[in-house]
């Protein structure tokens, strides 16, 4: 051993010979002095009462509960001292907590040393630091003296055994040495190898003598080469002689061939005659064998179109060959395998003493949201959000039972074709498939159905279960559509299709149900979206070609058109999908509380009622779980969990995020293995699983086969066991040789798979870049989630998130920050990437933050407590430049528990949120009376001044806030929604007792008398701009606003609506007397007004307007609607006296071209626009009466003024606006 390693070893004797029994001495003297509990004496009470004041991270909480200082190492005692509540160190102690922390550091450092060793002049430094704390804790010189003399001169064995005795309370010491010791032995195996090296380079020596004899002997035989080289040149020179005697003889071979050749001549002369009539007569036979030919050949022509039309037949009769009751027999086969076929469920995570569970009695209603408004190519480029956006829906549906999604609500549309549902990880969607199965193998699919009326009894004949994870076996390899459904899961040996039955099938696709689940588990699925791919091969199921190309084909109706193909897909994947037409599509949404309430019951019916109480009140009553459970496989995962604890009575707390959940789980199964094999040396079986999750997951592999098991040395045992338990799920064995069988493994739920990935990646230190989305995120958040109980978790998390601390992924970083759960770790990211995580704008996130279910909810809780709390720390000049200030949210599902946290999170002190913008675009009233019943109530508490809201808002949404607003801070209002007279009444009564100065209404269903309503109390406010839209904003509700407009603050004024001339009329009539600086007029272009463009203001109201314009404080004018070239002139004429200097003239595309304005028009205008104040001029849209050269030269009359043309038309309908770009 070497002076370096001794150093090492001295200093892990000098931390735990003496400074463990030291500061175990002092631990126990301050408990004991502290009062309060029992005397400390080792026992698990002392441990129970050590939990209330201090807090463990997760792997030392066992030996803290145990009580048993004796299990502890230093690190653990340092904590205990200074991070208990109170501390038992307080930090008035400078020496003592200086001297606790310089043992911890020291402790760590050799615990992370990369050779154990310490250089001498550091090993000085370290002693001396070392003794001066171990003195702070009551160490004497006599106790470093008498460890000196035991170390020093100690043979190498005896030493290391004596530091592995004094340190086996400290696994990671433990391991050095063990490093130590190995190294020792790999120098004494190198001194071995170089004494076995010297031996060969003597043996080496040896053969190079040899091999100098063996020169000696070659420089011989040269010598007696040479003496044989000279008697070959004497025969050399004999053979010249015989050369020339050669020659002689070829010149009298010459003179004979001459003679030969003359004779040779005459005989060609008399061939080429002899030829030339044998050709003639070959001729004349071949002109006749070919006519011959040609005849024959006809007749084949003729042989093969008969068999052609014969096949035909043929074909058409191996279809009609089949009679009603071979249909029916099939059918019958085929339900009888499928419901043989989805019996069981493969066990998820249940109890490993039941073998499976039935599909009947753990099925559960989910929740399923309709959406029929169909994609279409053209509205691909105008998709703004992921998923949740895959067309913005004017209505969503409940769906209450399952077999409603093959039904068209619209009585008066056909039946959907082709059924896309999407549905997050773990939603129920393969259960889902399942059930619809079974339920027409039970003949009940359409039999309680209120519109069984528009589906026959028989409707479908052959209902096809196909998965995509199963059609990734297929790879490239080409079979027709008969040779898939005979591989697909629900047909057994009973129920396989013969050649008359698929001819049959594709005579009548109607009659056929393809359900194909799991597409975000396809591998191939760039094939099934390109159609050059599946293009390549012809339309006609017959045929053989890769199945990505079948599938391609039957989702775009190019092969069994009229049969119903449903697919369900992860949302992320099926946003792939948008390039497909489909018919209709459904999103499965999870348990609603009732139905997790009814799941439960389910789990538990065989236990006694006061287990099923039990779990059902532990879920119900934990707002986090509850919210968790509404994913159908993490409430069964809980249900397990609980049913464990319950049945082994621990009192262990119940996980309350899903890594927490799942490593519960793989805690369980631990434990279940440690009592079925006991404990060994081997690596464990999880470690293993791990490893193999993070290989494949890296691959890309959903499933694996026998080599990849065998890679990671799992063994049979091993993984019956994982099977059994419903961690993995085994396919059939297959023959892969004619000697050799194999089998295809895969994890039973992709959740699973992706924590087990994170989990080995976090056990491997190395957590690899995965782009967001695309299946990936899930796999960082359970790495955040495992992170927590790593020692070095902080720096890993952070390089972790790091890459995505932006506005795109704000949502991503924020669920992370939940699961891993250190809100003094949040703030630190909070304070370092703040700037990252808003808009230009102070926006948080993004716009329109699409809010889906719970845990995005409780993630944006959980950040802006975060950020408040960083906020409410800040100094005052930092306070003015903080850049998050607002929040625009899409809400599309919210239960009230966690709107009433959402609100919570507002009310807080630093919260520094002062605009909030809430578009609700809900599929249920119940979620909107969640808002309505937590937020509204909230807001005077909050430092919100700005607020929007849009979407689904009602008059009793209105009514909500109207009761709330003069306690709030709000100056800016935003609403938008369904609501009419009665919302704007209810509005309208309190608005003189708030702080609004803005107010922004739109809707297409309030008309004169809530303007009437709103006009009597607008004298009375501090409202300074109005905007009103409504397609029931007549010139009746133009005549109340123009009485009292002269008595109101109001500055600027924005009215869009259906009036007409007569009620621009009477708003001009009193606009001189307003304090109206900027007037926005829009004639509204709704369905009904496409065909009533004369209901609009025209070239009249334009000269109505513009008789007063002289007399107003207007500078910024904006008109919309329809008008001419006189409309612009009447206009043009008084413009010069006016204080304007913004002019805007918008016309509908949608007028026909004599209701534009032309060149003529814009000719008129700029001939005065010089002598105007205008600097800012917009016209249009372009169009065929307003041309180039007009525009340049409008440009060049007022060269000062920013002229700009408008190629934005504006189309309402009754709820909204819309616009498109020509």
């Amino acid at each position: 051993m070497d002076e370096e390693e001794r150093n090492y070893c001295f200093l892990i004797l000098l931390l735990s010979r003496v400074g463990l029994p030291k500061l175990r001495d002092l631990f126990i003297k301050k408990w004991d002095s502290a009062g309060g509990f029992v005397s400390w004496k080792d026992c698990r009470q002392n441990g129970t009462d050590l939990l209330t004041k201090f807090t463990p991270l997760n792997y030392e909480k066992p030996k803290v509960q145990s009580g048993d200082t004796t299990t502890w190492d230093l690190s653990l005692f340092v904590k205990a001292l200074l991070n208990s509540r109170p501390p038992f160190v307080p930090s008035s102690k400078k020496g003592l907590v200086a001297g606790l922390k310089c043992l911890k550091e020291t402790r760590n450092k050799l615990c992370h040393s990369p050779n154990g060793k310490i250089e001498n002049s550091e090993f000085c430094n370290l002693k001396s630091d070392v003794c001066n704390a171990l003195t702070q804790v009551g160490a004497t010189s006599k106790d470093f003296k008498k460890l000196k003399k035991d170390v020093d001169h100690q043979p190498l064995n005896e030493l290391l055994s004596l530091v592995k005795h004094c340190a086996s309370q400290d696994e990671e010491i433990l391991k050095q040495i063990d490093a130590i010791k190995q190294g020792q032995e790999e120098i004494k195996q190198g001194q071995s190898d170089l004494q076995q090296g010297q031996q060969e380079i003597k043996q080496g020596q040896s053969g190079l003598q040899h091999g100098q004899q063996e020169l000696k002997q070659g420089q011989s035989d040269l010598q007696q080469g040479q003496q044989e080289i000279k008697q070959g040149q004497s025969g050399l020179q004999q053979g010249q002689e015989e050369i020339k005697q050669g020659q002689s003889g070829l010149q009298q071979g010459q003179q004979e061939i001459k003679q030969g050749q003359s004779g040779l001549q005459q005989e060609i002369k008399q061939g080429h005659s002899d030829l030339q009539q044998e050709i003639k007569q070959g001729q004349s036979g071949l002109q006749h064998e070919i006519k011959q030919s040609q005849s024959g050949l006809q007749q084949g022509q003729q042989e093969i179109l008969k068999a052609i039309k014969f096949q035909d037949k043929e074909s058409i009769s191996k279809s009609s060959n089949l009679s009603c009751e071979d249909v029916l027999s099939y059918s019958k086969r085929l339900k009888t395998s499928t419901k043989a076929q989805t019996e069981f469920q493969p066990k998820l995570l249940a109890s490993h003493d039941v073998p499976s569970t039935r599909t009947d009695d753990i099925f559960t209603n989910l929740m399923i949201q309709r959406e029929w408004k169909p994609l279409k190519r053209v509205e691909l480029l105008s998709r703004r959000r992921h998923l949740q956006n895959y067309n913005k829906p004017s209505v969503k549906h409940q769906i209450d039972k399952c077999q409603d999604i093959f039904i068209n609500p619209d009585h008066y549309e056909s039946n959907p074709k082709s059924i896309l549902v999407i549905g997050k990880p773990g939603i129920g969607k393969s259960l889902f498939c399942q059930r619809l199965s079974r339920d027409w193998a039970d003949d009940v699919l359409f039999h309680k159905s209120p519109d069984v009326s528009r589906v026959a009894a028989d409707d479908f004949d052959f209902v096809f279960l196909m998965t995509f994870r199963q059609l990734n076996l297929y790879g490239d390899e080409k079979f027709n559509f008969c040779e898939v459904l005979n591989h697909c899961s629900v047909v057994d040996d009973h129920a396989n299709i013969n050649e008359h039955l698929f001819e049959y099938i594709i005579g009548h696709p109607e009659k056929v149900l393809f359900i194909l689940d799991g597409y975000d588990e396809y591998s191939n699925r760039a094939s099934i979206l390109q159609c050059p791919f599946e293009q390549k091969y012809e339309n006609n199921p017959r045929l053989q070609m890769p199945v990505a190309a079948l599938i391609s084909k039957l989702l775009r109706k190019k092969i069994f058109k009229n049969a119903v193909v449903m697919v369900t897909s992860r949302p992320t994947a099926a946003d792939e999908l948008g390039g497909i037409h489909m018919d209709a599509v459904v999103e499965i949404a999870g348990f609603s509380v009732e139905q997790v309430k009814e799941f439960i019951s389910k789990y538990f019916k065989s236990k006694k009622e006061e287990v099923k109480i039990a779990a059902r009140d532990h879920i119900m009553n934990n707002e986090n779980l509850l919210s968790i459970a509404h994913i159908p496989v993490l409430c069964h995962l809980m249900c397990f969990c609980l049913e464990w604890h319950i049945e082994n009575g621990t009192e262990k707390c119940f996980p309350a995020t899903i890594t927490e959940l799942y490593s519960e789980v793989v805690e369980i199964f631990e434990d279940c293995c440690k009592t079925i094999h006991r404990a060994s040396k081997e690596k464990s079986t999880v470690k293993k699983l791990t490893d193999l999750a993070a290989a494949m997951f890296m691959e890309g592999k959903l499933i694996f086969d026998q080599r990849d098991v065998e890679r990671f040395h799992l063994t049979c045992p091993e993984t019956g066991n994982l099977q059994s338990f419903g961690l993995l799920t085994c396919g059939p064995a297959f023959r892969v040789r004619p000697s050799k069988m194999t089998r295809h493994y895969c994890f039973s739920h992709l959740t699973l798979y992706e924590y087990f990935a994170a989990l080995g990646f976090v056990n491997s230190g190395i957590i690899p870049t995965l782009e967001a989305g695309d299946g990936k995120e899930m796999v960082l958040k359970f790495c955040a989630g495992l992170f927590s109980g790593v020692e070095d978790g902080e720096r890993l998390m952070e390089e972790m998130i790091s890459p995505y601390c932006c506005c795109k992924h704000g949502m991503l970083v924020a669920k992370c920050l939940r699961e891993y759960g250190d809100k003094e770790f949040g703030v630190k990211i909070i304070e370092k990437y703040h700037t990252q995580f808003s808009t230009e704008k102070g926006v948080l996130f993004q716009n329109e933050l699409p809010l889906i279910d719970s845990s995005d909810w409780i993630a944006l809780v959980y950040f802006l407590d975060l950020v408040s709390q960083f906020y409410k720390g800040l100094v005052d000049h930092a306070i003015e430049s903080f850049c998050i200030n607002g929040l625009n949210i899409d809400v599309h599902q919210v239960s009230s528990s966690v709107i009433k946290q959402f609100a919570d999170s507002l009310k807080n002190d630093g919260c520094p949120l002062t605009f909030l913008s809430i578009n609700l675009t809900l599929f249920s009233n119940c979620s909107s009376h969640h808002i309505l019943e937590c937020l509204f109530p909230a807001l005077p508490s909050t430092h919100i001044t700005a607020l929007h809201l849009s979407g689904r808002f009602t008059n009793e949404g209105i009514s909500s806030l109207s009761d709330v607003l003069p306690s709030t801070h709000i100056t800016t209002l935003h609403l938008g929604g369904l609501f009419t007279n009665e919302g704007m009444s209810s509005l309208s009564n309190v608005l003189p007792s708030t702080h609004i100065t803005t107010l922004h209404l739109f809707s297409g269903r309030f008309i004169g008398e809530g303007i009437s309503s709103l006009s009597d109390v607008l004298p009375s406010t501090h409202i300074t701009t109005l905007h009103l839209a409504s397609g029931g904003f007549t010139d009746e509700g133009i005549s109340s606003l123009s009485n009292v407009l002269p008595s109101t603050h109001i500055t600027t004024l924005h009215l869009d609506g259906e009036f007409t001339d007569e009620g621009i009329s009477s708003l001009s009539n009193v606009l001189p007397s307003t304090h109206i600086t900027t007037l926005h007029l829009s004639s509204r272009l709704t369905d009904i007004g496409m065909s009533h463009l004369h209901n609009r203001f025209t070239d009249e109201g334009i000269s109505s307007l513009s008789s007063v314009l002289p007399s107003t404080n207007i500078t910024t004018l904006h008109l919309s609607s329809q008008f001419t070239d006189e409309g612009i002139s009447s206009l043009s004429n008084v413009l010069p006296s006016t204080h304007i200097t913004t002019l805007s003239l918008l016309h509908h595309v949608f007028a026909s071209s004599s209701s534009c304005f032309t060149d003529k028009g814009l000719f008129i205008l700029g001939e005065v626009l010089p002598s105007t104040s205008i600097n800012s001029l917009t016209c249009g849209p372009r169009s065929m009466k307003i041309t180039q050269r007009c525009i340049n030269k409008l440009r060049k009359s007022a060269p000062a003024c920013n002229i700009r043309i408008d190629d934005t038309s504006i189309y309402y309908n009754n709820d909204n606006c819309f616009y498109f770009n020509l």
